[in-house]
C-alpha cells in the first residue's frame, strides 16, 4: 500500500473515475471547504463506486471536544485544527455532487468504550461519530 501526503484544500492528484472505493476517516472536521472535498471525491470515483466518510459528530463540539492525539515519539498532546461543521453542512456538500446518499449512521459511546478510553461517564450515549455512505450515480 502506498501513502500519498496531500493538502485536501487543493484538487486531488488523480484522474477522473480512477477509484472503485474511497474511505475517508475522521477528516471532515479538519477541512474548511466541504464542497471541494466532496466534489473531488465525486470526480475521482468510477460510476457506481462507494464512498464511506466518517467524521467527528457535531455534537462533540457542543461538549467542547476536538480531535487530539498523543505523538508516539514525543509524548506531546497534539490538537490539529478543527472546524465545527453541522451535520447538515456535511450532507448538503455531498448533495451538490452526483452522489446518492445511501446511509447516515450516528454512533454513540457506551460504558465499555468510556471505560476503555478513560472518558467521563457523562459521555455515555453521546453521539461521537457520524458515518456517511455515498454511491456515485450517473
Amino acid at each position: 500500500m502506498d501513502f500519498l501526503p496531500h493538502n485536501l484544500s487543493e484538487a486531488l492528484p488523480f484522474a477522473e473515475s480512477e477509484f472503485d472505493l474511497v474511505v475517508s476517516g475522521l477528516v471532515l472536521e479538519h477541512l474548511d471547504d466541504l464542497e471541494l472535498f466532496f466534489s473531488e471525491i465525486d470526480r475521482v470515483v468510477k460510476p457506481d463506486a462507494r464512498t464511506i466518510v466518517s467524521a467527528m459528530h457535531p455534537a462533540m463540539f457542543l461538549r467542547g471536544s476536538q480531535a487530539r492525539f498523543t505523538d508516539p515519539v514525543s509524548g506531546d498532546l497534539v490538537r490539529p485544527g478543527s472546524v465545527d461543521h453541522k451535520l447538515g453542512d456535511m450532507i448538503m456538500a455531498a448533495a451538490k455532487t452526483d452522489f446518492e446518499l445511501r446511509s447516515i449512521d450516528e454512533h454513540s459511546t457506551d460504558a465499555t468504550f468510556i471505560e476503555q478510553f478513560d472518558m467521563k461517564a457523562t459521555s455515555i450515549n453521546w453521539p461521537m461519530v457520524v458515518v456517511i455512505e455515498l454511491c456515485r450515480t450517473e
